[in-house]
């Protein structure tokens, strides 16, 4: 694997000190269990950033991860890494080369609002090559670290580092674009969806090498470049056009491969002034004659690799520049609060109080309408910077108030009950109902406002007795039991409304807060039914088909009436490809008397909720019996019970062999592997072993 000129190095703009930084940064990132911990729903930020406690700014701007109060990866990971048990399940090596197995799977599709217009697609690989990919770059990390190092035009390089924020980088970008007049900026149309997998080996290797071997299939040829794209492969079904987006993965072998692609430009001109955040590129130049050479070549190194620029975001800007709509006002919103004398009386806390609300709903109202202006994420700031405010901020071991905490004084926590939960004195609504509404006016912040509400909770109930604890926790329920009031005769239609359109980031607010703030248990059964049976029978994802299904079991606590449903959405997902669809046509029975046992299930789609399911029916918990000896009791009773039961057109019928996987002699790899995990009883569902408790403390 060829590396980058030196002419290009880092060295030159970065001190010794902070490349041996983000060396240390980068063996922690690419390991096998940084991404398959946090890389798998890209929530690295939120591991890897925040040592003093506050929200940094790379929060702001990070992708919108999925609850991890649901969804954890941490049992997989050590259930993979204990005894080394992936070398065996993924790929196999011989002589330090990697063979790599064709064991296609499909990914789950999941959209979610990009404007007002078009909606960005998220696809989440299949464990099974997900975790092939991880522990393949963890193995290849010194390359993958060598090349990322050696570039010094890439802004996006550094991911979610603390040491490398974006004051940092804006620093950098203008250092690299310094003494030029002008700027052109473009980026690359529909960047990562673009992408043809083969190309990661034309850039990585060289178009000329691997174009010479491109009828060789030998994996003890397979180079760097050709064992990502295989391995990319694997992870859609073979597609070799575009990368599964929203894992911490994809990020790594695009930035990759655009820093391969920056070298090439180099390499044309050295002299070439831009700068690149992902496929934003930043060209500074004086003369018409620079941006002519420049656009030449982008252009033809754009073709080459089968790409093509976004024309609607290509433009050119003359100094004095328009830049980045900063949020410096949004961060220091709060700065202005007077400070509460220390022997303030009543009147004054009340005082305090009321600017303190009063504060919050302005600032509210400018970031929706810095938003509306043109200014990107400034409703994203709103959860973060208000958490930021309301807490004391530690440093070492001494505490420091910030601005909320300052105008309230000593007696701030109880002021904070107050100002969030107590209603209007006109409208009625309190300032938290306005603060859930934003999830709702933006799916996109719904994770950023759950984290709000724990930061909130916990700090209010901070040193408090347990049952004042939860007495605060009623009243946020409450709040948000009235706040769900007010919407709940459109709640459903929305959600009808969101499936026939595909909508699935906003099935996912709705769901995923219902269940935080306990509102399915305020419900009345028959909207709670008629929901999840609509989300399950849709078949919109995998995600929002398990948050459905939780809450038909937190309302009904049994899986009677859905089991069927349940069992009907694995059967249509996998019978149009299922390898023994032929014989199953001949079968004059009924669907729910055939089960499929083909022995490739976990390929398809709905492979997470069939896990999901699959490890309810299986899993059993070990119990001290009455001599003291430890005997195996199934978990999930109800859920073996309801399906065993199962009422389909009036008939009792056992659906269980719809629910664990069948003694099939040709179980594909990925099932042997999906067996070893069932068999290992591992979880990726947080559900308290059926107890689907989840609490904002």
């Amino acid at each position: 694997m060829s590396s980058c000129n030196g002419s290009h190095s880092v060295a030159s703009i970065f001190p010794e000190v902070y490349r041996k930084e983000l060396e240390r940064y980068y063996s922690k990132i690419l390991s096998a269990e940084s991404l398959i911990k946090y890389g798998y729903f890209d929530s690295l930020a939120n591991k890897f950033i925040s040592r003093s406690g506050l929200y940094k700014e790379e929060q702001y701007i990070s992708n919108d991860q999925f609850y991890e109060g649901i969804f954890n990866l941490s049992e997989f990971y050590n259930w993979l890494d204990d005894g080394d048990r992936w070398k065996g399940l993924y790929f196999s090596q011989k002589d330090g080369k990697v063979k790599i197995r064709k064991e296609w799977t499909t990914p789950i599709s999941f959209t979610i609002p990009k404007n007002l217009h078009t909606r960005r697609e998220y696809k989440l690989i299949n464990l099974f090559s997900y975790g092939n990919l991880a522990y393949y770059i963890e193995q290849e990390k010194e390359t993958i670290s060598n090349i990322l190092l050696q570039n010094k035009n890439s802004m996006s390089k550094f991911f979610s580092s603390e040491v490398f924020k974006f004051a940092i980088t804006q620093d950098l970008r203008n250092t690299l674009l310094f003494g030029k007049n002008k700027r052109y900026i473009t980026d690359i149309q529909n960047f990562y969806h673009s992408i043809y997998t083969h190309s990661i080996e034309w850039m990585l290797e060289g178009k000329d090498n691997a174009k010479r071997n491109i009828g060789e299939d030998n994996w003890k040829n397979y180079t760097f470049g050709k064992s990502l794209d295989k391995l990319i492969q694997n992870s859609q079904s073979g597609e070799t056009h575009g990368l599964p987006t929203g894992n911490l993965i994809t990020r790594i072998i695009a930035e990759v491969y655009m820093c391969k692609f920056d070298e090439m430009l180099l390499d044309i001109n050295n002299r070439y002034s831009f700068s690149r955040f992902v496929d934003d590129i930043v060209f500074a130049f004086n003369t018409d004659m620079e941006l002519i050479g420049f656009k030449k070549s982008l252009n033809e190194k754009i073709r080459e690799y089968s790409l093509s620029l976004n024309d609607s975001k290509t433009k050119i800007e003359s100094f004095p520049f328009e830049g980045n709509k900063n949020k410096d006002a949004i961060f220091t919103f709060f700065d202005t609060l007077p400070e509460m004398p220390k022997d303030a009386g009543n009147s004054i806390k009340n005082l305090g109080k009321r600017r303190v609300k009063d504060k919050i709903s302005q600032f509210i109202d400018y970031c929706i309408s810095e938003e509306e202006r043109g200014n990107r994420g400034s409703l994203k700031c709103i959860p973060a910077v208000l958490a930021n405010s309301i807490r004391p901020l530690q440093v070492g071991n001494s505490y420091h108030p910030q601005p909320i905490v300052k105008a309230l004084g000593d007696d701030y926590r109880e002021c904070l009950i107050d100002i969030f939960f107590e209603p209007h004195y006109l409208t009625g609504m309190s300032l938290f109902e306005r603060v859930l509404d934003l999830s709702f006016m933006d799916s996109t912040i719904t994770q950023r406002i759950i984290d709000f509400s724990q930061i909130l909770v916990r700090e209010i109930v901070f040193g408090k007795e347990v049952r004042d604890r939860g007495l605060i926790l009623d009243k946020v329920e409450k709040a948000a039991e009235i706040y769900f009031d007010r919407i709940k005769d459109a709640l459903k239609g929305k959600i009808e409304e969101y499936i026939d359109s595909g909508s699935n980031q906003e099935i996912y607010s709705y769901l995923l807060m219902i269940i935080i703030f306990n509102y399915d248990m305020k419900m009345d059964l028959n909207s709670v039914n008629d929901i999840c049976h609509s989300v399950i029978q849709s078949r919109i994802d995998d995600i929002n088909m398990i948050l459905a299904t939780i809450i038909y079991y937190r309302k009904n606590r049994k899986y009677d009436g859905i089991a069927e449903v349940m069992a009907k959405a694995l059967w249509d997902a996998h019978y149009p490809v299922c390898s023994k669809k032929e014989e199953l046509d001949k079968n004059p029975d009924p669907w729910y008397r055939k089960p499929c046992d083909c022995g490739d299930e976990f390929s398809d789609q709905l492979w997470m909720y069939r896990y999901y399911l699959y490890f309810m029916y299986k899993n059993k918990s070990s119990r001290i019996g009455g001599t003291g000896k430890k005997r195996k009791r199934h978990t999930y009773l109800d859920f073996r019970n309801s399906i065993k039961r199962a009422k389909i057109n009036g008939q009792v019928v056992d659906l269980s062999n719809h629910f664990e996987l069948r003694k099939s002699p040709n179980l594909s790899e990925v099932n042997k592997f999906y067996k070893s995990m069932l068999d290992g009883g591992v979880k990726i569902i947080d559900d308290g072993d059926g107890k689907f408790i989840y609490s904002l403390l």
